[in-house]
């Protein structure tokens, strides 16, 4: 009977620890942000909201749109790879995807803290706020595949570049400025969605969008291309969560440990944090099978007895 016993406790323990594990790991893997959906906006390279006004030879990957306004000055020196809306509904509804797209990016829980200045951070995904954001003549540096989303609440103002290693793309990078995003000088890197315009310093490029919500898109010999992405199979503005089918705990652990020249603000958890109560009950239920097996091998070994 002793045996019995030990046996049932034994495979109790096992599967317990075994399942807590399971449950951990993916937890651990949730993902720390989430790509907007940016409707007919995602086939923009510029979405002006009062106008787009263009000096010197600029060359676009993909659409030009503007509305409410329906001017576009310097167009005959713009070289566009897709569509050009002026006034119409199609960029009205361009303009519409675009503001829906704030209202994702705003309700997601900060994952990576409080940032200052840009200049020689390195960052893994996740989601990041900002007062204004400044990024000198430094280099930012996006670590690692996934979603970055920054949100700042006033201005941007960059004349530095981002560099992106390690499986990070550009198409998964995403910035809501809340009012004006300047872009000096250097190259830039993902989406710009702006509340009150969006302006760009002489030969500056950008593999991205630049998407104003608000105010003019003022451009200046510029290149903006993209957003590259290396897979195919992802689609940014219709993300699916990805989860690895290996434990990954340890690598997300060092992935965290990796970011350098933040301050110790820490985090926000995520927002699906919950008790794992179907854990519970999976375990309770492998306990009554175990002491109901031995309560009926004790009865059948006293009948033999």
């Amino acid at each position: 009977m002793k045996k019995i016993k030990y046996l049932v406790i034994t495979m109790i323990m096992v599967v317990s620890l075994s399942l807590a594990g399971l449950y951990y790991d993916v937890a651990a893997r949730s993902p720390n942000a989430s790509a907007p959906c940016l409707g007919s906006a995602g086939s923009y390279s510029v979405l002006g909201f009062s106008e787009v006004t263009n000096s010197g030879p600029t060359t676009l990957g993909g659409s030009i749109g503007v509305w409410s306004g329906s001017s576009i000055s310097g167009l005959a020196d713009i070289v566009v790879g897709g569509a050009t809306n002026q006034g119409d509904s199609i960029a009205q509804q361009a303009q519409a995807d675009a503001s829906a797209a704030v209202g994702s990016i705003s309700g997601q829980a900060n994952t990576g803290g409080t940032l200052g200045a840009l200049d020689s951070l390195t960052l893994v995904p996740g989601v990041y706020d900002m007062g204004s954001g400044l990024l000198s003549s430094g280099v930012l540096t996006l670590d690692g595949d996934g979603v970055y989303l920054f949100r700042t609440s006033s201005d941007l103002t960059s004349s530095g570049s981002v560099q992106l290693i390690n499986g990070a793309q550009a198409c998964n990078v995403y910035w809501f400025i809340a009012t004006q995003a300047n872009l000096t000088g250097g190259s830039f890197v993902g989406t710009i969605i702006a509340g009150s315009g969006i302006v760009f310093g002489t030969g500056v490029s950008l593999d991205g969008r630049a998407l104003a919500i608000g105010g003019p898109v003022t451009l200046l010999s510029n290149t903006i291309t993209g957003p590259s992405c290396a897979s195919a199979a992802r689609l940014p503005d219709n993300p699916q969560p990805e989860y690895s089918a290996t434990p990954t705990l340890l690598s997300a652990v060092n992935r965290v440990n990796s970011v350098t020249g933040l301050p110790g603000t820490g985090g926000a958890p995520l927002k699906s944090d919950s008790s794992p109560w179907t854990l519970y009950l999976i375990i309770g239920g492998f306990c009554a099978i175990g002491l109901v097996s031995a309560f009926i091998s004790h009865r059948l070994n006293h009948r033999i007895q």
